[in-house]
């Protein structure tokens, strides 16, 4: 018979209405024990206690429900093998756990089935009599529930890699390849860690983007069929916890898989080949469940489901609501909550005991004191002899719900940050959000210039107006702020001698938060939150805030900076691609170019028309894809490029062509470029021309009539080669000639864009429309529609004038 089982059997016969049994001492300790026992293996919240070393030496139902796993499968095997965050524990829980006992917060861990989902762990140190460490307790709850969507594995870019890099455990992120029929057969090495290297002996230069076969010759033949099980997970998305023998390495590995993304799988493992043995578990039931109720973080209560009267209560109950265990045993359990909400509490609760069932819900819990504190509570039923009893485990919610309230506010900061590069024009708002945040009384932004701190922003009281200049050590700067860019939260800043204690005698000042703003191991600057009308103990949460605030505004100062520096360039790398003759013999010919956004830079498009042998006058009109110096620059190189092949005499036909060969060589697979080229022979009126992927010039004969001219070639940059043909057209005089990027008729107008139709009917209905004039009536017709541009725009328009 199982521990808990046999001390509740013993108990059965105690009767706590019998005062003359209730009062022998033996009978007293047995149901006390009973209660004890019964309260772990019917607790609602998982419950785990490990050896020194994290082997599971003892799991109560709950775990079983929580992961998959039962009691047997659990015993003895190292905690972390239910963690989905290798070292975790070893960054976060364990130093917590050296220096105060326990530690409680959010971890991420594996089911059995393999699925990854967050609970609320808190766990504790078990000592023994001499209060000599001999064990660890965790309870643990699911918070699935209470969060919205799915919790992600993997953050991208810079906290993936961290998290990925600094992993005890091996990772490694694959593509599955398939056969004709969709089948499994091979996959290719995208990306692994440091840690996957010293597992398995493989170095990752010399595997990432080639195919497992090629790395490990001979493992389609493993019995373990790795390439099975993982195109299974990659295809289907069901994820799998496994242990299996590695023929190739020599050597066990736990290995959990799951899917990323469609056709892709990542893994993460550890060797388990020298797993150790399972230390002796724990013995001794009264002080084995004494101490677990004892140093359990959350609050602990079991009533009379009958009576509502309260038979157990733990330290940290007690501390809860402020009362000594003694004014809480005996007591009705409407005590705990405030009295308005005791009797629907209550009932809520009875329909749960009538159904036999447990509830987890937040409600109120009234403190000795008056105050009400938010708490989350665990309930379930279960039976003692033939007392029917209810457990309840109470956690305290101020602390995650400040949390949760101060991490609102910080995606609340970066939503304001990342709505421009231009931090200067969010800063004031950036700096009241965070001093409403963390409720400091006023706050101060200051650039470092040379030795003084420039005064940029205030938000609140201040003795001093922006733009004052302040000594570098008045402010008393955090030391040695570049290696450690750490928040210094100064409770009393009167007496603490990090503060200018006489300056803060001086002022009323209470208390006072400085967080450094470093990058690339330069000071930028520093926030200043004070504190005047009371002293402010700070959080863990409110440092960690400030901490992720520093980080947010230091990284939003570097790209200001690097953006202000980049639209210098820009300008004078845009000025450069619009460069045109003022005038051409016998052509009139008029120009604009606008900006979709004046933080895009610069962007690709650009035109050019110019003089050529004989009587011919050549125009060109394209667009780059992207925006930026990178795009600018290649802007560049195709418009000269162009230019330059004019000039030698070449047909627009070949010119495209050589073009295309530059632009293969300078283009990565997802940039690409439009162009127009055309030679107008002034005299004939004939316009040879080639188009690559660019929207067609519109003509507008003098008898109104509309033509557009043909295309059909794709882009520069697409194909290697490019078969191009040149097309001619005869142009009379003051026969107009329209050539526009695709920004004119993508731009928005109300729900539809303004397309090449509305161009046409423009042109058609706009009577005497010269050269000239034309590229900025076409822009007023886009203003007038309230046409928003989502691209930027470029229109050339010509005509041949003759000797008149």
């Amino acid at each position: 018979m199982p521990e808990g089982e046999l001390l509740a059997h013993e108990a059965a016969g105690a009767n706590p209405s019998n005062p003359s049994q209730a009062n022998t001492p033996g009978s007293v300790l047995e149901a006390r024990l009973a209660v004890l026992a019964h309260t772990f293996d019917n607790a609602p919240d998982g419950i785990q206690v490990t050896n020194l070393d994290g082997h599971i030496l003892y799991a109560n139902r709950a775990i079983e429900r929580i992961y998959g796993f039962t009691m047997g499968e659990q015993e003895g095997k190292p905690v972390s093998e239910m963690n989905a965050e290798p070292g975790f524990a070893e960054e976060h829980i364990i130093p917590s756990l050296n220096s105060c006992g326990y530690w409680d917060g959010e971890v991420l861990v594996k089911h059995k089935d393999g699925r990854i989902f967050p609970i609320w762990l808190t766990t504790s140190v078990v000592k023994n009599d001499e209060g000599k460490p001999i064990g660890l307790m965790g309870i643990t709850r699911d918070i699935t529930k209470s969060k919205q969507g799915e919790v992600e594995l993997f953050e991208r870019d810079a906290k993936y890699r961290s998290l990925v890099e600094n992993m005890t455990d091996g990772f490694a992120f694959h593509k599955i390849v398939v056969d004709e029929e969709g089948r499994p057969l091979d996959y290719v090495f995208l990306d692994v860690n440091e840690a996957f290297e010293r597992l398995t002996g493989l170095k990752r230069e010399e595997i990432i983007n080639k195919r497992v076969t090629k790395v490990l010759p001979g493992i389609e033949q493993d019995p373990a069929d790795w390439i099975s099980i993982y195109g299974k997970v990659a295809l289907e998305g069901e994820a799998v916890r496994l242990e299996q023998y590695a023929h190739q390495f020599d050597k066990w590995y736990s290995v959990a898989a799951f899917r990323p993304m469609k056709d892709h799988f990542m893994t993460i493992f550890e060797d388990i080949t020298e797993r150790k043995k399972v230390e002796m578990a724990l013995s001794g039931s009264e002080k084995k469940y004494r101490k677990f109720l004892e140093l359990a973080n959350d609050a602990i209560f079991v009533a009379d489901a009958e009576t509502g009267i309260l038979v157990e209560a733990n330290r940290a109950g007690s501390q809860l609501i402020g009362r000594p265990i003694s004014e809480i045993v005996g007591k009705h359990q409407s005590m705990l909550h405030p009295p308005e909400k005791a009797k629907q509490y209550g009932d809520i609760f009875m329909e749960y005991v009538a159904k036999n069932q447990g509830v987890t819900m937040e409600l109120l819990v009234r403190h000795a004191s008056g105050r009400d504190i938010p708490a989350e509570i665990s309930s379930s039923v279960f039976k003692l002899g033939e007392k029917l009893l209810i457990i309840g485990i109470f956690r305290d919610l101020t602390a995650r719900n400040r949390a949760k309230e101060l991490s609102d506010k910080l995606n609340e900061v970066n939503s304001i940050i990342n709505s421009t590069l231009k931090f200067g024009e969010v800063v004031g708002k950036v700096l009241s959000t965070s001093a409403t945040a963390i409720v400091a009384d006023s706050a101060a932004f200051f650039l470092l210039e040379g030795d003084n701190w420039i005064l940029e922003k205030i938000h609140g009281p201040s003795a001093h107006e922006p733009g004052i200049k302040i000594p570098y050590d008045v402010l008393n700067p955090p030391p040695r702020m570049v290696e450690n860019p750490a928040p210094v939260a100064i409770s009393d800043a009167q007496n603490d001698d990090r503060a200018n204690k006489e300056m803060a005698r001086k002022i009323g000042l209470r208390s006072l938060l400085l967080v450094p703003l470093v990058s690339d191991e330069r000071v930028l600057g520093l926030l200043v939150y004070r504190y005047f009308t009371k002293r402010s103990e700070f959080t863990l949460g409110e440092i960690d805030f400030g901490m992720k605030l520093g980080a947010s505004i230091s990284l939003a100062l570097k790209n200001a900076r690097l953006f202000s520096g980049q639209q210098n360039i820009a300008s004078a790398l845009q000025k450069s691609l619009l460069v045109v003759p003022e005038s051409l013999p016998h052509i009139r010919i008029g120009h604009i170019y606008r900006s979709a956004s004046d933080v895009a830079l610069v962007g690709g498009d650009f035109y050019d028309y110019f003089p050529l042998h004989g009587n011919k006058v050549g125009v060109v009109i394209g667009d780059v894809s992207g925006k930026g110096l990178d795009a600018a620059v290649l802007t560049s190189t195709i418009k000269h490029t162009i230019k330059g092949y004019a000039f030698e005499g070449h047909s627009p036909g070949a010119i495209m062509s050589k073009t295309n060969i530059i632009a293969m060589q300078e283009m990565d697979s997802s940039t690409f470029a439009t162009a127009f080229v055309g030679m107008l022979d002034t005299q004939s009126g004939v316009l040879t021309y080639f188009c690559a992927g660019h929207p067609p010039p519109i003509i507008k004969r003098q008898n109104g009539d509309i033509d557009i001219l043909e295309t059909g070639s794709p882009p520069l940059g697409v194909l290697d080669f490019l078969e191009c043909r040149d097309k001619q057209v005869i142009v009379s005089e003051r026969d107009l000639i329209t050539l526009y990027t695709d920004g004119v008729i993508e731009a928005r107008c109300a729900s539809d864009m303004f397309g090449e139709n509305r161009l046409v009917e423009f042109l058609r209905n706009t009577p005497s429309l010269s050269a000239t004039e034309a590229p900025e009536k076409i822009f007023s017709e886009l203003i007038r529609c309230r046409c928003k541009l989502s691209d930027d725009i470029a229109i050339v328009s010509l005509s041949i004038q003759g000797d008149s």
